[in-house]
């Protein structure tokens, strides 16, 4: 089933209580298909639509805040996790707040 959900195969559609959290589950999980980030993302949790989070490579909890500009800040995401992989220390668990496009801090855990 992981190989059809990576190939953006959705068998039925998502119900939620609240019709705005299905729409943002979606729109994350489109910007996450289009940055080829699928098999990396671990979980996306939208249960505060001002507060997303989303998991890489289960290791990272980033912080997205709301879903604007989701794109920009998955790609910010992604940049700071890669660079973390190159430094010594990078092995580190930890939370990225990305929610301010202009910056990211990671915490280590």
């Amino acid at each position: 089933c992981r190989e059809k959900i990576e190939a953006g195969y959705m068998p039925e559609k998502l119900l939620f209580a609240d019709v705005r959290t299905g729409d943002i589950i979606a729109q994350a999980f489109s910007d996450i298909r289009a940055a080829k980030l699928t098999s990396r993302v671990t979980y996306i949790d939208a249960n505060n639509r001002f507060g997303i989070y989303i998991g890489i490579d289960g290791k990272y909890d980033i912080y997205m805040g709301d879903i604007d500009e989701f794109d920009t800040k998955l790609a910010f995401a992604a940049g700071i996790v890669d660079k973390l992989a190159t430094l010594p220390e990078g092995s580190e668990n930890g939370d990225i707040d990305v929610s301010e496009i202009n910056k990211g801090i990671f915490t280590p855990k």
